[in-house]
């Protein structure tokens, strides 16, 4: 099970594992709507959101129908209460039931993790194999204390066996594992089209979880072992549409010039984006950004994050103001479009950084056609900016402010990001509506679903409205 969004890549991955070693292991996604609706029973209530009856009620019904053994979660640090309520069920419905933590919070805190009855386990890192072998000895009897990479409780005291060596073979773990995922018919054929092909990252941004799990070395997948998989989600559900979930996709560059012509010779008509950094994306050559264009990369998703050189320069982000702006010439000349990532809250952050921000949303979006997300800083434990995040004064209700800014305090900071994210969702809307592809995907994704379609005609009937008053940002001394 997952307390989270989107495909869960990581758990059909772990099932995919212990299924290749003899056990019958399936993945149930919780925040699935169609899931959820299909198995509460509410399928008449479309209008409005889900409601925790609901989600429990489908919970209830997968353990019923499926009695497993063992129940595996997996959540970042914001899904530690939903988490939590969700393998106290687990345990009233069956208390025989072993239940594992996993992710980015139980492999930071697993004191925190192992702090609610409901856990028996905390697996930190790389799941796979770890997992695997907590079935094994569990099944044979065997102390948990000889198995590396985990956390457990023996007599009241919270146990950790060290760190696991990490899997360098990547093209081992089995890829086919779609049809492991419970209710798979009912997803979108796009969400099946969630494909990782390396793990880690090299870069040291103080606020990214990445190194928690992965450590701070890139491993790849073979280019080969990689179109194949595409080749079989091509095949198999039909996907066109692809998105490769990597740290940083495009780390090698010789790398993605083999999976583009892989992609090419087997003749799949595919479209796909990734993720990539501004100074790397800078340095590609014409070729091969006209290579990956013609092998179907509409759209990379680059992290912004900030309009302040100082607030990028603190955090370690180690990506200047102009390269940003050379990518995104670069991208425009090669037809391929930029998805921009922004941070607001940032330690460090005041007026100007703010005002600096969100001039920069604009002019990424306005200026080079990019969508834009915007998120709120929320520190992860275990990275260098929870540490300094857990040093300050409990009660500060203000972040420290460069130079001769006043602080600002978070209730300026949340009208900042929404007042962003108010002038993103309109302009996102603008874009997207361009594609003839986006929005016959999104109309057949909505036709069987009136909440859904309710929400598409809303969203573009307020881009349209808002169209010739773009906001200027909030004044942040009101």
């Amino acid at each position: 099970m997952r307390s989270g969004a989107g495909i869960p890549s990581g758990l059909l991955s772990i099932a995919a594992v212990l299924n290749a070693h003899g056990y019958r292991a399936l993945v149930y996604n919780a925040d699935f709507e169609g899931s959820v609706r299909a198995r509460s029973g509410r399928r008449g209530h479309a209008s409005r959101g889900l409601g925790a009856q609901e989600i429990w009620s489908s919970v209830r019904e997968v353990m019923r129908e499926h009695r497993p053994g063992a129940v595996g979660i997996s959540f970042a640090t914001g899904g530690l209460a939903p988490a939590i309520e969700l393998a106290r069920l687990v345990k009233e419905i069956d208390p025989g039931v072993w239940v594992i933590a996993g992710g980015i919070h139980p492999t930071a805190r697993p004191e925190e993790v192992l702090s609610s009855p409901g856990f028996d386990v905390a697996v930190c890192g790389e799941g796979e194999y770890t997992t695997l072998e907590v079935i094994r000895a569990r099944e044979q009897g065997r102390p948990l204390g000889d198995v590396p990479g985990i956390a457990y409780r023996d007599e009241g005291r919270v146990v950790g066996t060290g760190r696991r060596s990490r899997i360098d073979d990547l093209d081992q773990i089995p890829v086919d594992y779609r049809d492991l995922l419970i209710d798979v018919d009912l997803y979108p054929r796009e969400a099946l089209g969630y494909i990782w092909t390396s793990r880690g990252c090299p870069f040291s941004c103080a606020y990214c979880s990445s190194a928690i799990i992965w450590g701070g070395e890139v491993r790849f997948r073979s280019p080969e072992h990689v179109v194949e998989e595409l080749g079989h989600v091509f095949g198999r559900y039909g996907v066109r549409d692809f998105r490769f979930i990597d740290d940083n996709f495009t780390y090698h560059p010789r790398r993605v010039t083999r999976i583009c012509e892989g992609i090419l010779d087997r003749g799949l008509r595919i479209s796909w984006s990734c993720c990539s950094r501004a100074d790397l994306a800078m340095k590609f050559s014409p070729d091969l950004l006209r290579l990956m264009r013609r092998s179907g990369c509409r759209r990379i998703c680059i992290g912004f994050e900030s309009g302040s050189q100082q607030i990028l320069d603190s955090v370690g982000r180690g990506v200047s103001l102009s390269d940003m702006a050379v990518t995104l010439g670069a991208m425009k000349r090669a037809g391929i479009g930029i998805h921009a990532d922004f941070i607001i809250g940032m330690p460090g952050e005041s007026s100007t950084s703010l005002a600096a921000t969100f001039d920069l949303v604009r002019r990424v979006g306005e200026g080079a056609g990019a969508t834009l997300s915007i998120a709120r800083f929320r520190p992860y434990p275990g990275t260098p900016l929870s540490e300094d995040q857990a040093s300050r004064d409990p009660g500060a209700r203000t972040v420290a402010a460069p130079g001769r800014d006043q602080p600002v305090t978070d209730g300026e900071i949340d009208r900042w990001v929404e007042m962003a994210r108010q002038y993103a969702e309109v302009h996102n809307v603008r874009v997207l509506a361009r594609s003839p592809t986006f929005v016959l995907g999104r109309l057949r994704e909505n036709l069987r679903s009136p909440r859904g379609m309710a929400g598409l005609v809303s969203r573009v009937v307020r881009s349209y409205l808002a169209r010739s008053r773009p906001p200027a940002g909030p004044c942040c001394r009101q």
